[in-house]
């Protein structure tokens, strides 16, 4: 009821709406998706990931812009986090671009976290794209959570695009993530001179 009330869509395993994709990842994959936009979108031909740090570089941030304009300039339906740093990005720079993005929360759809991007969600919602959680409303974020998006994320993707990333955290459990279910992984390559051109 209260979906109905908010305009979230629950697709759940099994029907004909499940992403196809995210159902051929692995067999841990979310029972059903609730999700506030348009539902489309997790269904788009070409879906990418982009995903980094939550503290990128200025070189990280011109490199995760200009990733992310060419991908929305080749029609690609950019995925990311909704977290702060490269997921912010990716976001913001698909609607400057007039692309579309799928933001995977781990929270609530009426829980936005970081409060802070409660705006940007609002965007992506009005430049067509969608919000998509496997938690029901009013369940707020936790620290397991955000690893049990980064497989949401890399599911619907054909691919996952690693901007800039420490050694650990949940960058690097995407891109594990990204192999082991058969997609393909592209990485920028920090130790190759920091040429903006290349």
């Amino acid at each position: 009821e209260f979906c109905q009330e908010n305009n979230i869509q629950i697709v759940s395993f099994g029907c004909n709406s499940y992403p196809k994709r995210l159902n051929d990842a692995a067999n841990n994959m979310p029972v059903a998706l609730f999700i506030r936009g348009n539902p489309e979108r997790i269904h788009d031909s070409t879906i990418i990931a982009v995903v980094g740090t939550r503290d990128p570089s200025d070189w990280g941030q011109e490199v995760c812009r200009r990733i992310t304009s060419t991908l929305v300039g080749r029609d690609a339906t950019i995925v990311s986090g909704l977290a702060l740093g490269c997921d912010q990005i990716a976001h913001s720079q698909t609607i400057k671009n007039g692309g579309k993005t799928i933001a995977v929360m781990p929270c609530g759809l009426d829980v936005v976290h970081p409060k802070t991007n409660t705006a940007l969600a609002e965007e992506i919602l009005e430049a067509d794209g969608c919000l998509v959680s496997e938690y029901f409303p009013g369940v707020t974020a936790r620290r397991e959570y955000f690893v049990q998006r980064n497989r949401i994320q890399s599911g619907l993707s054909q691919g996952v695009i690693v901007v800039e990333t420490g050694k650990k955290g949940g960058t690097m459990t995407t891109a594990q993530l990204c192999l082991k279910h058969g997609r393909q992984l592209g990485v920028v390559d920090p130790s190759s001179s920091r040429n903006l051109n290349c």
